[in-house]
């Protein structure tokens, strides 16, 4: 017996020994599997609103990101952009969803979101997980003019310039995200990739500036592939809309003040002390919203009510005269009784079918599209749609531009969905029963289309036009509803195509006059008609001449000064064709046929001098 217990005794001690090692292995393992960091850990290690750090109101901003992994495996998921009221408060609108974003283990990357900026006062959230480390909330972003930005080959340039540096590796793939910049300062061949490339040049005969710098007794810059059109030894001379400079200077001398002088000063804000000039800060906002008034009065319940009428009086012959003849008829008193109740529940049925909401209404989409034509088949393009349905359900609405952006306009409820930016960009929007959603979508379309061609302007005294003629492209002229020719800020309407030609039709007014005129039904046309069916005439006496006014201005924004001397500047002329919408402008959904919106083109000329 003692040497049983002696025995136990030395395997109970054996046993423990054993017991105690495993542990410290095990203990040792789980330590080096957390040192190994398997699941990928980002962070933002920092965040740049737009250009120079501000954003423009009332347009798509760039927000540029540099996510850090520390850890030993890559990340490889989606990251969500969502915006709320204020700090910590229910988000609202749609969110902007990141998806498929790659980066590899120890290292970092920068990635671009495209935020439609509306006020400046929205606080926004980058998520990337559920927990409460995988989210950073961003710092609102200051509003200012569009920037004016020195472009180097790296984020930090040595030759030290007095205006903020950007670098060229950042630049956005798409002319959208340019509205927040004025003026680009080189005094190189920028290091681009082919989509850079592209979006900068549409940024530039979108009405850019473009400075480049010589250094005096050196030779210009030479340009490589997509920038051929700068290789021009002209001091001063036009791309597109957008004017180029060559200044001999040092990138180190370069200041707003030194710019002031050259002729190009940095774009500024200035305030309004004329108290009798409607317009304001706050005149953008109303445009929106008057857009979206439109597009959503365009959806009416539109019932038979000649089917009706035609109904309730069978059914009262039936109910009076008929059941009166069958009684006389019948002595039976029970017939006319259920005669009666057949009568009463037949008609309310029918009744109730072809009186109730969505009885010959159909899913549709509104727009209301605006396009700069940039150059030969490329235009930039500015959507607002409303989607209406009959059904409940999850909608996915895209467009055919090359790099799409969406926005909601919806500013006090969440929407159920999200938006994906960029290439094959869409929105997938929760749409209730008999209901509509409003969104704004940008991007650059090509369509195929001649730029109308100006045969003859006339400039008569105090720079107006005694006559003006064009020559229409076919697609255009048969689908033009209305024109409008704007030169050195006043305005003329224009006649309908006439044989492929249009002309001056009505004595020009200057554009605050009116603006100002067709704002004065403003109120008209907010509140007062708010249960009259919508036509073009509202479009084209109230809408329009505020969607003229704003795009002639910089980036909307009429409290802006742009006192730059412009190259053609006092020989330039805009012209607005408003036209029944083609195909490829609309937006479009597998679930939706049908469409409707029309279109309002702008082209701008440059004339000879000696005119």
């Amino acid at each position: 017996n003692e040497n049983f217990k002696l025995r136990l005794k030395m395997n109970y001690s054996n046993n423990m020994k054993i017991i105690k090692d495993v542990f410290i292995y095990i203990l040792i393992f789980f330590a080096n599997f957390a040192s190994l960091n398997l699941f990928a850990v980002i962070t933002v290690e920092k965040v740049q609103w737009g250009f120079n750090g501000t954003v423009v109101k009332e347009d798509f901003n760039p927000l540029f990101v540099l996510f850090n992994n520390p850890s030993k495996e890559p990340f490889n998921g989606s990251i969500v952009l969502e915006k709320s009221a204020f700090s910590g408060g229910r988000p609202y609108g749609i969110p902007i969803v990141s998806e498929d974003c790659y980066i590899s283990a120890n290292s970092a990357k920068w990635i671009i979101f495209a935020p439609y900026i509306f006020s400046g006062m929205e606080e926004w959230t980058l998520k990337w997980g559920k927990k409460r480390d995988e989210e950073y909330s961003l710092k609102k972003p200051d509003c200012g003019p569009p920037a004016t930005v020195y472009l180097s080959s790296s984020e930090y340039s040595w030759e030290n310039p007095k205006i903020h540096v950007f670098p060229a590796n950042l630049f956005p793939a798409s002319v959208v995200l340019c509205n927040g910049l004025d003026a680009v300062v080189i005094s190189e061949e920028p290091r681009f990739t082919t989509a850079q490339t592209e979006s900068f040049l549409d940024w530039l005969k979108n009405g850019g500036l473009l400075i480049i710098l010589t250094k005096p007794g050196d030779t210009n810059p030479y340009f490589g592939y997509g920038l051929e059109c700068l290789n021009t030894q002209e001091n001063k001379f036009n791309v597109g809309n957008g004017e180029v400079f060559r200044i001999q200077a040092k990138a180190s001398e370069i200041s707003p003040e030194f710019l002031s002088k050259a002729g190009c000063p940095p774009a500024s804000l200035k305030k309004n002390t004329d108290s009798n000039y409607s317009y304001h800060e706050y005149f953008y906002t109303e445009i929106r919203e008057n857009i979206l008034v439109y597009l959503k009065r365009l959806i009416r319940s539109d019932h038979n009510w000649s089917l009706i009428i035609i109904f309730m009086a069978i059914y009262s012959f039936f109910i009076t005269f008929g059941n009166f003849i069958l009684a006389k008829k019948i002595k039976n008193y029970k017939y006319p009784i259920i005669f009666f109740a057949v009568t009463v529940l037949f008609f309310s049925f029918v009744l109730g079918i072809i009186g109730r909401r969505g009885f010959g209404e159909k899913d549709i989409i509104n727009s209301l599209i605006c396009a700069k034509h940039i150059d030969e088949n490329s235009y930039l393009v500015s959507e607002w749609f409303n989607v209406f349905v009959t059904d409940g359900d999850i909608y996915e609405v895209s467009n055919n531009a090359d790099l799409g952006y969406y926005s909601d306009c919806e500013l006090d409820s969440a929407i159920n969905g999200f938006v994906r930016n960029g290439k094959n960009a869409f929105c997938k929007l929760d749409i209730p029963l008999f209901s509509s959603r409003s969104m704004y979508c940008s991007g650059k379309i090509h369509y195929e289309c001649s730029k109308p061609v100006i045969i003859s302007a006339v400039k008569a005294d105090r720079n107006l036009l005694s006559n003006l003629e064009i020559d229409f492209d076919k697609k255009l002229s048969e689908t033009t509803i209305c024109s409008w020719a704007v030169f050195d800020g006043n305005i003329w309407e224009l006649t309908k195509p006439d044989e492929g030609k249009i002309r001056i039709d009505k004595c020009f007014k200057s554009l605050k006059e009116y603006f100002e005129k067709c704002n004065q039904n403003k109120y008209n046309f907010m509140y007062k008609n708010k249960y009259d069916k919508y036509d073009m005439n509202k479009l084209r006496d109230f809408l329009v001449p505020q969607i003229i006014v704003k795009s002639l201005n910089k980036n909307g924004y009429l409290n802006w000064e742009f006192n730059r001397v412009r190259f053609f500047s006092d020989n330039r002329i805009d012209l607005f064709i408003l036209c029944r919408a083609p195909e490829i402008f609309q937006p479009e959904s597998k679930k939706i046929k049908k469409k409707e919106g029309v279109v309002l083109f702008r082209y701008s000329y440059n004339l000879p001098s000696n005119l």
